[in-house]
């Protein structure tokens, strides 16, 4: 079957329901709390310090774009935290935050989807390597074993928050938040939930940052971390109808793959940030700014870069990863995060359209319509 890379018409399967974004939290070296985070934002200034103090094992550099004094305690008051890694700290700290627009809404209706890139790379070696050196019978702790899961972010953040409505985790690395998203957004629209948790979370640990060290990268990027989550719901939902209004719509989503012909790729992108447009009914010259998460290899970046300037020739871009790190599967969300916070401040700004792109090695692109809103 012949792949047609320019194509406009929308995929059958993306859902068209208008879907308000009525909440959203955040943990980021940037700051922990949306307010915390948009001051960094505006400011402009890297996250990155020096992390050569926070684990035993060797790094590949003493700096990083990590939360370096992060302490769970000082962000809830509940016991049974001790055993919890990063990831599930993080998701739980955003995920309560967005959970604050969704008060009276009942929890069998809503919903939690996070992304991840394999979920806490650290947590799983750690596991692997104790049942390897540890003395037998292979005295591992077994109250780590549910951090090696990949969908223990997602699953206990639900059960934090008393939610028992969908819970998925979507392992998408440069595509998962906005694959996320996506999933949020259908979830809705097909009466599965009426209001939807959705974000991606990223660790730094000493096995990303040398798996972001050990990249042929033509301009390395340092690891870094964080989560960002959005509260989904449908205009007609309950929780549209108790606030005030959106801080934001999700217009669109739309995904492609392109294969192994990474000279179609920019093609590819440029097509689905154009179907991605129509399906939102958006004009490319209302797109005020393009998210984009280039990862430091110059072919991918290519890909990126070209496709972006084709569909959105001239738009500002937004490159989070140069405040914020790697971050991978959490680059999308960290940086919807960053565009709201933009609108929050900026009374010009209101109603005015934003895309974010994400492109992976194996010839996957994605892209997002976001309208933002100001309120003052």
């Amino acid at each position: 079957m012949s792949i047609d890379v320019h194509s406009r018409t929308p995929s059958s399967t993306t859902a068209s329901t208008k879907t308000g974004i009525y909440g959203s939290g955040v943990v980021s070296p940037l700051g922990i709390g949306t307010e915390a985070f948009a001051g960094s934002i505006a400011d402009a200034s890297p996250a990155e310090a020096d992390v050569s103090t926070m684990f035993g094992d060797e790094l590949p550099t003493d700096r990083g774009f990590a939360i370096v004094d992060f302490k769970m305690k000082e962000h809830v008051d509940r016991k049974g935290i001790r055993f919890f890694d990063r990831p599930t700290c993080f998701g739980i700290i955003a995920s309560g935050e967005t959970l604050r627009a969704s008060a009276g809404t009942e929890v069998d209706r809503v919903g939690l989807v996070l992304g991840t890139t394999t979920g806490s790379e650290k947590s799983t070696s750690d596991y692997s390597r104790d049942t390897l050196t540890q003395p037998k019978p292979y005295l591992v702790n077994p109250a780590t074993f549910p951090n090696a899961v990949m969908n223990c972010a997602a699953g206990q953040a639900a059960i934090w928050h008393g939610l028992t409505g969908v819970n998925a985790t979507v392992a998408g690395g440069q595509l998962a938040s906005i694959q996320a998203l996506r999933y949020a957004k259908n979830s809705i629209s097909r009466g599965y939930s009426d209001v939807m948790v959705a974000g991606a979370v990223e660790e730094f640990s000493p096995q990303r940052a040398w798996a972001a060290f050990g990249l042929d990268r033509d301009n390395p990027l340092v690891a870094g971390e964080g989560a960002a989550t959005f509260l989904l719901a449908h205009e007609d939902s309950e929780t549209a109808t108790r606030a005030s209004g959106p801080i934001a719509e999700l217009l669109a989503t739309e995904v492609g793959h392109y294969g192994p012909d990474i000279r179609i790729r920019p093609a590819g992108l440029a097509a689905v940030i154009d179907r991605a447009l129509l399906r939102a009914g958006i004009d490319r010259s209302d797109v005020w700014i393009v998210a984009t998460g280039e990862t430091g290899v110059a072919a991918y970046d290519h890909v990126e870069t070209e496709g972006v300037e084709t569909a959105l020739p001239g738009v500002e871009r937004l490159q989070i990863k140069l405040l914020n790190g790697e971050t991978h599967a959490a680059t999308g969300a960290l940086a919807l995060s960053a565009i709201l916070a933009r609108h929050r401040r900026d009374p010009q700004l209101h109603g005015r359209a934003a895309v974010l792109t994400a492109v992976s090695p194996d010839g996957a692109v994605a892209a997002a319509v976001v309208r933002g809103f100001h309120h003052g």
